[in-house]
């Protein structure tokens, strides 16, 4: 295998890692039988994204190994959210289902041209198709790796803090992206298409690891602010069995 494939390979690998990711938050709303403190939007914004960027692939048999890696994540996204909706609110049942019911009717009228097109021996519209889902694709993937920052404002201006920052998550964005870019510009053609969103996750996915650091120090300086308070009150924070 040449170095590009094995940089496919490896992005293929890291992509499952993030994508398993949901299922950790899948049991633990199976778990507690609520959605509190969780949201379906990430998870909606990949749906969208990979079922785009799999309908791309399929067309661009150049780019037939990223289907792997987008129906890992797909599949998963699809039973995060089908945990999601057992628990969930009315209204976010009602999000869900307007955004997959949007979703799949895109995805049909997409499929119906492009076979038509084929049919019809049409180039220029079967392009066209491509060059939509392509967009739609790059789109959704950019949204999907903004939508931390999109809840953050709202958990900021609720509470002051934002505790939903994964340091975890964010490394394996960060080297996942890194290594899909790496492995875009180092293959025969530059995909714009891939090259972009990821980039785009890569300096996403930096700074949400710098929030994270910076909201976590601040914890730590309080919980060190409030154990010397309990020292210097004379041991009134300290308990003794």
């Amino acid at each position: 295998m040449d170095h590009n494939t094995n940089l496919a390979i490896a992005a293929i690998l890291m992509s499952f890692l993030v994508a398993f990711a949901l299922l950790f938050d899948m049991c633990k709303i199976g778990e507690n039988r609520n959605t509190l403190g969780f949201s379906p939007n990430n998870a909606l914004a990949t749906l969208v994204a990979c079922l785009f960027a799999i309908f791309y692939s399929s067309v661009s048999s150049t780019y037939v190994v990223y289907m792997i890696g987008d129906g890992v994540s797909f599949l998963t996204a699809t039973l995060y959210l089908i945990m999601f909706f057992k628990h969930a609110t009315v209204s976010k049942r009602y999000l869900i289902v307007g955004v997959t019911t949007l979703l799949f009717l895109t995805f049909g009228v997409l499929l119906v041209l492009h076979f038509g097109f084929i049919h019809d021996g049409d180039m220029a519209g079967k392009k066209i198709v491509k060059l939509t889902s392509a967009y739609l694709y790059a789109v959704s993937a950019s949204v999907g790796f903004v939508m931390p920052f999109i809840l953050a404002v709202f958990e900021f201006r609720g509470t002051g803090r934002v505790k939903s920052f994964s340091w975890l998550l964010s490394i394996l964005g960060m080297v996942t992206c890194a290594l899909w870019i790496a492995h875009t510009c180092t293959g025969s053609a530059v995909d714009n298409f891939t090259l972009i969103p990821n980039a785009i996750g890569l300096g996403a996915c930096a700074v949400q690891f710098g929030l994270w650091y910076y909201f976590a120090k601040i914890r730590i300086q309080e919980q060190e602010n409030n154990n010397q308070g309990g020292i210097n009150g004379g041991g009134g924070g300290l308990e003794m069995n």
